[in-house]
């Protein structure tokens, strides 16, 4: 079974528009990811803060360092990603 191409998707301009498509998952992914870290340590840190837990003070510390941490770090991954694979974007440029 073959996939049927509309004329102007084929060659490079199709190729552009998935590496595009995939760099706004890869951005999605890393975003939910650091989400989901992120929650899990606010609710780690208020579950402990209400059992009375001796180790909340440095929880709560380190929830609020990785509040800082964690979106520079994706911002920094999706960085990388996009300066190794290239920019779609800037595929027509001469380099």
């Amino acid at each position: 079974m073959h996939l049927i191409v509309p004329q102007q998707t084929r060659g490079s301009d199709y190729s552009r528009s998935m590496k595009i498509i995939m760099n706004k998952k890869i951005k999605q992914i890393l975003a939910i990811i650091g989400l989901v870290i992120i929650a899990g340590l606010y609710i780690t840190t208020l579950v402990l803060a209400l059992t009375g837990s001796e180790s909340t003070r440095s929880l709560f510390t380190a929830s609020i360092i990785c509040t800082v941490i964690i979106p520079v770090f994706i911002y920094v991954a999706s960085w990388l990603y996009k300066l190794l694979k290239g920019d779609p974007k800037d595929s027509d440029k001469p380099q």
